[in-house]
């Protein structure tokens, strides 16, 4: 016979002696870097002119202006939108500031080399998330995850490039274009013993993870690039991020397109999951996390602090302070396994089940067991079937506490 426990719906005692049930305390959050993420700028541009006069100006306000529409959104196709269209035909009025420097660049005219001038431009925050706001497309903050690249070539025989080869520099330049900070790794002892160039080359999904493991960074794109016949290249890579593998193939008559269209693929992947549609009319998501363990004031601040340093945190709303709990509210901005993401990621951490912490924290009542193998319920000594207990315990489950999205153990330092 299966044994069914009764739970009573009865909280300990809090820090201070009795249940604090906080509804209004609402601590705001500036963006911050959590994890491995960078702050990046997405809102400037560069671009060299011949000289200073105001219709190259002009253009070179209009070709920035794209260019940082595609890297807040993440989208190539955002200029085609109407409401881009109109914008970009008045591209001063979303523009900062801009200033000249000088370069060695030059730029090249019908084959002869004309010495250039760098203009530097930025744009305003405030005015081109209105637009996007108000056409309804997608915004990513400029907290970007950070991206390990591992890139192996045939050139020389099949083996794993580093920071001064070609096709790595031109992988950081056109990621740097579309807002995404990549990382490289040490290729020292360690790296070439735990992933070798016959590893990369398959795309090893397992050799590829516990090699990154070690540079702690958000994501990790890999690959190889090869020469499959006389005017042809082919790049295979793969993305790993929010645990899930994601496969890219491109091919092209040269390097650079070949690994634009790479970039993009991994730019398109990162922006479905970060980017969001903001509707001012419309609440964030929110949801509500269960802390088991939080018996120190020290503690309970710690874990508020490291909640608001979370990229996709908005705000955090403290529920309830206990004894030995915390439930705390967060509205996010983005996709949920976003958010459940950057929670695991979290030091001292470990994701438990909520039946677990709800089992925990609630007061048990050991159960009676009558003549007639039923549980007895009341002490008039009542009975009902296993069938009913369980029907009243999933109902008494739900009026002892709130609906709990997900839940953690709070890991003391040691």
């Amino acid at each position: 016979m299966s044994i069914n426990r009764r739970f009573i719906s009865k909280f300990a005692d809090n820090l201070l002696g009795s249940t604090i049930a906080i509804s209004m305390m609402v601590i705001s959050v500036l963006p911050s870097v959590a994890n491995a993420e960078k702050q990046i700028s997405i809102y400037t541009d560069k671009q060299l002119v011949l000289d200073q006069s105001v219709n190259l100006r002009q253009q070179a306000i209009r070709v920035s202006l794209s260019a940082v529409l595609i890297r807040v959104t993440g989208n190539t196709q955002v200029v085609s939108q109407s409401a881009i269209q109109q914008a970009l035909s008045s591209p001063s009025a979303y523009l900062r500031q801009y200033r000249y420097a000088k370069t060695d660049e030059v730029i090249t005219i019908a084959g002869a080399s004309r010495p250039a001038q760098q203009l530097w431009l930025e744009f305003s925050p405030s005015a081109i998330e209105q637009l996007l706001k108000n056409a309804q497309l997608p915004i990513w903050s400029d907290i970007r995850p950070e991206i390990l690249l591992w890139v192996a070539t045939d050139d020389q025989g099949r083996r794993i490039v580093g920071a001064g080869s070609s096709p790595v520099q031109k992988i950081k330049r056109l990621a740097q274009a579309r807002g995404v900070p990549l990382a490289l790794p040490s290729l020292d002892l360690i790296d070439r013993r735990a992933l070798t160039p016959a590893r990369l080359w398959a795309r090893d999904e397992v050799s590829i993870e516990n090699a990154s493991a070690r540079y702690g960074a958000d994501g990790v794109l890999a690959g190889r690039i090869e020469v499959v016949s006389a005017s042809t290249w082919r790049a295979s890579f793969i993305l790993q991020y929010n645990q899930r593998s994601h496969y890219f193939v491109a091919e092209s008559e040269n390097t650079t397109s070949l690994l634009q269209n790479i970039v993009n693929q991994m730019t398109q992947v990162l922006a479905q999951a970060n980017a969001v549609v903001i509707d001012d009319n419309l609440a964030l998501p929110s949801m509500l996390i269960a802390v088991d363990n939080v018996t120190r004031f020290a503690t309970y601040a710690h874990i508020i602090d490291r909640f608001s340093e979370l990229s996709a945190v908005s705000y955090v709303m403290l529920q309830e302070v206990n004894r030995s709990y915390l439930l705390v509210s967060v509205r996010y901005q983005g996709k949920q396994d976003r958010l459940l993401s950057q929670l695991e990621g979290l030091e001292n951490f470990e994701a438990i089940s909520v039946s677990e912490f709800v089992t925990a924290h609630s007061q048990r009542k050991p159960p009676t067991v009558n003549a007639a193998n039923h549980i007895v319920i009341d002490d008039n000594d009542e009975s009902a079937s296993n069938e009913d207990v369980d029907s009243a315990l999933e109902t008494e489950l739900k009026s002892t506490f709130p609906i709990i999205n997900t839940a953690f153990m709070w890991l003391e330092f040691p």
